[in-house]
């Protein structure tokens, strides 16, 4: 009888995972929430290590930022301060969280490729870290609008607790937008630098540092940029306001769209993340 040699077997492996294997990756990521909360905080504090302050370097960057362009920009746009400041560092910690989450998002499989080449973890693991690593992050920032609210008088209180629910919706998108971008991104190089590009122009379009008001007659560059009813539904509620239902229906319907987006790709490309890293 002919038996085969170990060169002549062909191992073959399914190109495509299951809706089960995809499941089963993101419930195996989720139950693992202390392992990637750990490395995430491990990672920012590494970023500063022998810092005597530390991650709070975040936080005086993000201040030295708002209250040196708020002062000056105030005089360009001939804003008053007291207004204009505020109004800059809330958009400015929504932005942050959208931005880092975006820009780290592309890399966050090709930057992981020590660990999924070495220990088996589950991918969705990868995103779970990227978004508590921005969460911490916007913790640390949060502190700079505290500081905002109570030189410039902002009225904060249980109202305020209205952006929690346009945080989960940022960190939720996040995550489905880093499987989406990461998958593209181990496949095609390229990708990371124009997602850097892109963001850096998305900026300069939308009301972060510039008012909606100044655009008057022109709204369709607001009403059409997605990053502005994301920053709302952070901004308006530090600023004493709520976000609007149309604010409420775009973020609900881009992240409908990129977590069936994510799925989709992630079960059919998944098991090829080896083989492209």
């Amino acid at each position: 009888m002919h038996t085969r040699s170990p060169s002549d077997q062909v191992l073959f492996i399914n190109p495509r995972a299951t809706y089960a294997e995809t499941l089963l990756d993101i419930a195996n990521a989720l139950k693992s929430w202390r392992a990637w909360l750990l490395l995430a905080w491990f990672e920012i504090k590494h970023s500063y290590r022998g810092s005597i302050l530390g991650p709070f370097w975040i936080t005086i960057t993000m201040g030295v930022f708002v209250f040196a362009v708020g002062l000056l920009y105030s005089q360009v746009f001939q804003a008053n301060a007291a207004a204009y400041i505020p109004w800059l560092a809330a958009g400015m910690l929504a932005w942050t969280l959208i931005s880092g989450t975006i820009t780290e998002g592309s890399n966050v499989y090709i930057g992981s490729s020590g660990f999924s080449t070495e220990i088996r973890l589950p991918y969705m693991f990868f995103s779970l870290k990227l978004a508590a690593k921005q969460l911490i992050s916007f913790a640390h920032n949060v502190i700079v609008v505290v500081v905002v609210a109570v030189i410039f008088g902002l009225p904060l209180g249980l109202q305020t607790l209205a952006f929690l629910p346009g945080l989960a919706i940022i960190l939720f998108c996040g995550i489905c937008a880093s499987v989406i971008l990461g998958l593209l991104s181990v496949r095609f190089r390229d990708i990371p630098q124009i997602i850097q590009s892109l963001v850096q122009i998305s900026f300069f379009l939308t009301p972060i540092i510039w008012n909606p008001e100044q655009v008057q007659g022109r709204m369709f560059i607001v009403l059409y940029n997605p990053f502005y009813h994301f920053i709302e539904l952070v901004r308006a509620p530090l600023l004493g306001q709520l976000p609007t239902a149309t604010n409420y229906l775009v973020a609900l319907g881009i992240s409908f769209g990129l977590a069936l987006a994510a799925i989709i790709l992630f079960k059919r490309y998944r098991n090829r993340i080896p083989y492209w890293i």
